[in-house]
């Protein structure tokens, strides 16, 4: 209770609480932060990772924080040390900077051109900058400028498929990194431009908004069945690595198919156009279905969506082929005297049709 008092916005993720996920404040400003302890109450071995932003402010303090982790009596005792580094860091980062630092980021912006500037902090540590593609579409860079600016390269964030990581000196400006990055942005246009016929043409599941750095996709090829893919960005025209996803009986044929005609893939075509021909099926878009002709929610909460996953699991009755989140099927089972379970797989009945089925313990 006293941690609930101190830190009202970490909470339990599990029963067992040794998985803790939320914010921490400080000075009225929230800072992701995530927990995972071995055991309840102790913090040796305990594993943390938090935002990008609370990550930068605790850049040099690597070593102080494992220190405080492994010492630390429990989680409480860990965040209010942690607490207190964050605030040392913060009057720290808030020293001001002589004349000349900033004197030369104006120029910097200036060289650069103010158009391509989207975002300036008042105290000028961050900036962000827009580029455009081949196809125009924008990007967003932005940019952490460090005190030790500019021995130090800032730290650079775009939602890229690879991390955007251009060769630093001490006499590389702003416009050299826009300039880089525009250069980077023309290197993905194959990838973009394959990933956005797939958006188009097919019936897409996951992810629902895609964004530039995303080359996974999740296509519907049937009732009960669909394909995750995933292009490679640096070959995007190359074959995906393909999971078929679904009851056995049903996916079986495809990825037969597929893996039979493999050395016939043409990297002059489009991908979405030689999964159709190697696959041997026309995959359903959005235009010619609707999302009544396949039933992709878990049976057992009724969502498609659990946080980051989707239903992966399929029962192997060909009357049944009710899909399931691996965690659903996994508490389901769980919680039915009747199953039984070996290692991290749990052996059970299908809730729909009473037909074996097996679920793998959540990571």
């Amino acid at each position: 209770m006293e941690l609930l008092h101190k830190f009202p916005l970490l909470v339990p993720q599990n029963i067992d609480k040794t998985i803790y996920q939320g914010y921490v404040t400080l000075q009225g400003k929230h800072y992701q932060l995530r927990v995972v302890m071995v055991a309840p109450g102790t913090m040796k071995g305990a594993t943390i990772s938090c935002s990008w932003e609370l990550k930068q402010l605790l850049r040099d303090c690597t070593n102080t924080l494992t220190q405080r982790l492994e010492e630390s009596e429990n989680l409480e005792a860990f965040l209010m040390e942690l607490q207190h580094i964050m605030t040392k860091k913060t009057k720290q980062e808030g020293v001001q900077q002589p004349a000349e630092y900033y004197n030369r980021l104006l120029n910097e912006i200036e060289s650069l051109g103010w158009e391509k500037l989207v975002y300036i902090a008042p105290d000028f540590c961050e900036l962000h900058l827009v580029a455009s593609d081949a196809r125009n579409r924008q990007h967003l860079l932005k940019i952490r400028i460090t005190p030790e600016y500019p021995h130090r390269c800032p730290d650079l964030r775009a939602d890229l498929p690879l991390p955007f990581e251009p060769k630093w000196t001490a006499h590389t400006t702003l416009r050299d990194v826009s300039q880089r990055f525009e250069t980077t942005l023309s290197c993905y246009q194959e990838l973009w431009d394959s990933l956005e016929e797939i958006d188009r043409h097919a019936w897409v599941l996951d992810p629902e908004n895609p964004t530039p750095s995303c080359v996974s996709r999740r296509i519907v090829l049937g009732k009960n069945a669909s394909l995750q893919i995933s292009v490679n960005p640096a070959y995007p025209r190359l074959l995906p690595a393909c999971v078929f996803l679904g009851a056995e009986h049903v996916i079986g044929k495809y990825r037969d198919s597929l893996q039979n005609t493999a050395e016939l893939w043409n990297p002059s075509r489009s991908v979405l156009v030689n999964l159709q021909q190697l696959i041997g099926v026309e995959i359903p878009s959005r235009m010619s279905t609707s999302k009544a002709d396949f039933t992709v929610e878990c049976g057992i909460c009724y969502a498609y969506r659990l946080g980051p996953a989707t239903p992966d699991v399929t029962c192997e009755d060909s009357r049944c082929n009710q899909p399931f989140h691996q965690e659903c099927l996994y508490e389901w089972l769980r919680s039915n005297p009747a199953s039984l379970q070996s290692f991290n797989t749990i052996f059970g009945e299908c809730p729909y049709c009473s037909q074996p089925i097996t679920a793998k313990m959540p990571a």
